[in-house]
């Protein structure tokens, strides 16, 4: 296995598709700062409704295409765990994506109250940004199995 080609394809197939909307998100408040001198830049804006569910789509179907295209590291034609992660993580990503721009997040999260748990601050953190916490859960599912995936048929290719 050659690590540099290794490196470039972690560049290509996974920063880049984790770094994209908030690229994006530049670009447009570039644009917007034409028009608008004062327009605010807001980081969080790329993933909070939900938009990183895509990227676990794209992983996950990435996956599934090297599985399909290596039939002699997956030789049983019934879908296994790994099949089955990848299909879930499909079908949560868009889910919760489309829901997340169905129904964007709305103002800002309300203030801690002080003396608050790290739990109780995580667990009002997920359910006011419910559509990015599901869609990074379900993208990390995605990154994991096509990682591994990836791996899989890229040493079983290398020349001993």
């Amino acid at each position: 296995m050659d690590w540099s080609i290794e490196g470039w394809w972690v560049l290509v197939n996974v920063v880049v598709a984790a770094l994209g909307p908030w690229i994006a998100n530049i670009v447009l408040w570039g644009l917007e700062l034409i028009g608008d001198p004062t327009a605010e830049w807001r980081q969080g804006d790329a993933y909070r409704d939900g938009q990183m569910g895509f990227v676990a789509v794209g992983w996950s179907a990435a996956a599934l295409y090297d599985i399909a295209t290596h039939p002699k590291l997956w030789p049983n034609p019934n879908p296994g765990l790994t099949q089955m992660g990848l299909i879930i993580a499909i079908v949560g990503g868009a889910l919760f994506a489309a829901a997340g721009a169905r129904k964007p997040v709305v103002g800002r999260l309300p203030a801690a109250i002080a003396g608050q748990s790290l739990w109780a601050r995580v667990k009002r953190r997920f359910f006011f940004y419910q559509a990015f916490s599901l869609t990074l859960f379900f993208s990390l599912l995605s990154l994991f199995l096509m990682l591994a995936v990836h791996f899989n048929v890229a040493l079983s290719e290398a020349k001993p």
